[in-house]
């Protein structure tokens, strides 16, 4: 039996095109979807392939049915070699996996006499891939781990067909492309009923085949994303240099003991890279990738409070061939009469515009049906939402916004439709509204109409219809200009125009665009996703050291003794010199005594995977000092006494339970009851936490996403404390000492991703100071009014800093009056500037910043710089009048 043969038994293009599998192949953008939904917690680009502009919540339900939180029943494959298929139906999320598939052995060590390097070897599996002249696999990816307790198993589409130089057959995840030579066909699983057709390119690479936007979407939107975007086979076949992906950011290469996978002998190699490590089978006689497993770091992250252990994500090439003779059968497709045939992809909301709206019956909150004949002749914006999405808590206050500034207006009517389970009652629905302070008018929609009649694809999902019932606009997904785009779109819609043909040209420019980027990224050729390869940012250029200019710093003392320094703490002492505490490699704290040296060292005996990048210090009542220490993206926060002994680590269960990554932390008294809390700001939309002493956590309050950064704040000096959140929409959430949303601050087109608060006048006021990004790797710190007004601002160089370092310093380097704020600047300068914005002083300590601070010694101010080799201290020397 030919190659072509075996792979010939596989879903027809009719049956995908027909819809006919879908409910049976969903797979989720995760891949792995667990009994709740995961929400895509970032703000993906056009250079992420992904059609959103915005993240959402995926739905894992057939189309005729709404979002669910439930996964669907899907199915393995059992492929005959006489090109019979036979389904047996599971649901592998939900219950234990029958037949589990082979676990991969953890690694040995590697032989001292092995012939080959793992460099070796890789480049010669890259060689023979290159010179093959046709490649055929019946590939699958198989995931593998214990959920809550139960082992389960998922299977899914990761194989390839290709015959150089322009046809190939690839099934991969939730999307297929078919060439035979003389056109290219391809399917997205979550666009039934949609085939692209255009001509074959003349040669089959990676531009041709990502070439359609939601294609290249439905192929990479799997749980190997991080590791390689494309996926692997398709790399080693068509990439110029496939090494530069599968090295990108590793270490060495290790080669493991050979094993065997049936009778064949494999080398492995092993890479470690930022996003975990992958071992990779080759066929010792044919060089060919027989098997490879997947980090799993990503995964285990994602899943948030359901508990993974044993995580595995394998790709099992089976019978892979090179040079082998190929049936033209494998590339043969239908386009059946009754799909929608097109140039490209189209997403379904772009399908319903300017179209009459399907017939739907919702119930409202009174229990009342709303219907579409009792909506005609209004204006109706119906946003589908769900409790349990992160994205849709984000949105809902931003939609209310424009409710409050429409409700009193009869020709509008606002909808925010749940699409909870039945067994989710109107209580929870209206505490959910009210937790997040929205008013607008809630409705159930317990025939499932959004998802049978409205086709949506994930939450948030908004259509406005116009009087006449005509979709006007479709969105999906959290935007943070939804207030103001909404807003022209009512306006409008009342002035009697038609604004659909707007999304129409957006999505052309948008794939333009797209076009723009792919060029772009085959260009460079690492081809790894979004956890693994942001958009590049320049590294900064480190400028030559220089002296400030109004004020002459006289060295105290150079310490070269740690062995990477990082963020900083200088705490003044009543008399005598200044203690100065600096983290280490990451996992320890130095004390630096007044002569220079090590006084004492630290350990703060982290778990292994934890590391220490912010130290946060404050005085209790009673005098007493404590010391929290965590790092972005971490899952802990660990407590100390003065004496450096472990006091707690919270979430004590988070490293069994990973969320979404802390962002920030605070000491502080926020309720004035004389106890230091611990305030804890996450990633994702696991929102901002006040923890006690004990560990017991004492409010949460999660209507607010992506909280890069807390600081504490009084609007009137001597008044109640509150805290102020960065979150997603880019301004300033103010949360009382109960954890409750007291409004906001926002400055009129700055997203604020950071934020200090300081008493710089030293009158008990606070004055604040931020930063917001002007472009990618250019950040620009300005002086914030509590009203919103942006006070001043200064650019700073363009690049980043090469570890994590506090952003803006509240010091006084001068021996009375107001204090500044110190901006240690990506490119080792540091920039001082004056409560009220003026520019103190710029000059160049020729190293990268990775910690600042300031204390008073002696009644003298004194700076100390932490870079990427030293720590240093200097007397701040003012000159006297002339």
């Amino acid at each position: 039996m030919t190659m072509g043969s075996r792979v010939l038994a596989t879903r027809t293009l009719r049956q995908f095109a027909l819809g006919k599998d879908w409910a049976m192949n969903r797979i989720a953008s995760c891949a792995m979807r667990l009994p709740r939904l995961l929400c895509l917690a970032g703000a993906l680009t056009v250079g992420a392939l992904v059609f959103s502009a915005m993240p959402g919540c995926k739905r894992t339900e057939e189309p005729s049915g709404a979002p669910s939180a439930v996964r669907p029943t899907t199915a393995r494959e059992d492929v005959s070699a006489g090109g019979g298929r036979q389904t047996e139906p599971t649901s592998p999320m939900a219950k234990p996996a029958e037949k589990p598939s082979e676990v991969v052995p953890p690694p040995e060590p590697a032989a001292a006499s092995a012939k080959m390097t793992a460099k070796e070897v890789l480049e010669a599996m890259v060689a023979a891939y290159k010179k093959a002249s046709s490649y055929a696999d019946r590939g699958k990816l198989r995931i593998q781990a214990v959920q809550d307790g139960q082992k389960v198993e998922q299977t899914l589409d990761y194989s390839l067909v290709l015959v150089r130089p322009n046809k190939i057959r690839l099934q991969a995840f939730e999307g297929v492309a078919v060439c035979d030579g003389r056109e290219m066909v391809v399917f997205a699983n979550d666009l039934p009923g949609q085939v692209a057709r255009r001509p074959a390119p003349a040669t089959i690479d990676i531009p041709s085949v990502f070439a359609d936007r939601i294609l290249g979407s439905a192929i990479s939107q799997g749980p190997t994303q991080g590791f390689c975007w494309v996926p692997v086979s398709l790399l080693l076949m068509t990439a110029p240099d496939p090494l530069k992906t599968l090295l990108h950011r590793a270490a060495t290469p290790v080669l493991l003991e050979p094993a065997k996978i049936g009778d064949r002998a494999c080398h492995r190699v092993q890479l470690t890279r930022p996003d975990g490590v992958a071992v990779l089978w080759i066929d010792q006689q044919s060089l060919i990738l027989r098997r490879l497993a997947f980090p799993v770091e990503e995964l285990v992250r994602s899943a948030g409070p359901t508990k993974l252990e044993d995580v595995s994500i394998v790709a099992e090439f089976e019978e892979p061939g090179l040079n082998e003779q190929v049936d033209e059968a494998a590339f043969r497709h239908e386009v059946p009469s009754n799909a929608r045939v097109g140039e490209w992809l189209l997403p379904p909301p772009l399908l319903m515009l300017g179209k009459s709206a399907p017939e739907f019956a919702f119930v409202g909150a009174d229990g009342k049906p709303i219907d579409s004949k009792a909506v005609s002749g209004k204006i109706v914006v119906m946003d589908f939402w769900a409790t349990w999405c992160g994205p849709c808590r984000v949105s809902l206050p931003l939609l209310d916004r424009v409710y409050k500034k429409y409700k009193d207006n009869p020709k509008i009517l606002f909808l925010a439709v749940s699409v909870d389970a039945p067994q989710v009652d109107d209580k929870e629905v209206k505490a959910t509204l009210d937790e997040l302070n929205v008013t607008v008018p809630f409705a159930r929609d317990p025939e499932k109409h959004a998802g049978k009649r409205f086709n949506v694809q994930g939450i948030p999902a908004m259509f406005v219809l116009g009087p006449d019932q005509v979709v006007q606009s479709s969105e999906t997904g959290y935007r943070p200009t939804l207030e103001a785009e909404l807003s022209r779109t009512l306006d409008r819609l009342l002035a009697g125009e038609n604004v659909y043909r707007d999304q129409y040209n957006q999505f052309e420019a948008q794939r333009k665009e797209y076009a723009a980027w792919l060029e772009k990224w085959a260009e460079k050729g690492v081809f790894v996703g979004p956890t693994g390869e942001e958009q590049e940012v320049p590294e900064a250029r480190i400028g030559s050291r220089t002296d400030p200019k109004a004020f002459a710093l006289e060295p105290l003392w150079k310490c070269s003794e740690l062995k990477s320094p990082g963020n900083l703490l200088a705490l003044s002492a009543a008399k005598g010199p200044a203690k100065v505490l600096v983290l280490d490699s990451w996992k320890s704290v130095a004390e630096i005594g007044p002569d220079g040296k090590v006084a004492a060292t630290h350990s703060l005996d982290l778990p292994d995977r934890e590391a220490a990048t912010m130290i946060r210090t404050e005085v209790a009542a009673d005098g007493k000092r404590f010391f929290a220490v965590s790092g972005v993206m971490q899952q802990q926060v660990h407590l100390f006494d003065e004496n450096w002994k472990k006091i707690l680590a919270f979430p004590e269960d988070a490293l069994k339970n990973p969320h979404a990554g802390i962002a920030d932390v605070q000491l502080a008294d926020l309720d004035g009851d004389g106890k230091l809390e611990l305030l804890v700001s996450y990633f994702g939309d696991v929102g901002v936490h006040c923890v006690s002493f004990e560990g017991k956590r004492i409010w949460a309050n999660r209507s607010v996403a992506m909280v890069s950064r807390i600081a504490l704040w009084s609007p009137e000096p001597k008044g109640p404390r509150m805290l102020l959140c960065t979150n997603s929409l880019g301004n300033l959430v103010k949360l009382d000492a109960q954890g409750k949303s007291q409004g906001d601050i926002s400055v009129p087109k700055r997203l604020i991703h950071w934020v200090v608060s300081a008493d710089l006048a030293g009158d008990q006021g606070r004055q604040l100071s931020g930063l917001y990004l002007e472009e990618l790797g250019l950040s620009v710190v300005i002086g914030i009014d509590p009203r919103g007004a942006e006070l001043w601002s200064h650019k700073l160089s363009k690049g980043v800093h090469r570890r994590p370092v506090e952003q803006i310093i509240a010091g006084n380097l001068s021996p009375s009056g107001p204090g500044q704020w110190l901006v240690p600047d990506p490119d080792g300068s540091i920039v001082v500037i004056a409560a009220d914005g003026k520019v103190v002083d710029r000059w160049q300590t020729g190293a990268p910043i990775t910690g600042l601070g300031v204390a008073t010694v002696d009644g003298h101010p004194v700076l100390v710089v932490a870079s990427t080799d030293a720590v240093e201290a200097w007397r701040v020397k003012w000159p006297g009048p002339k």
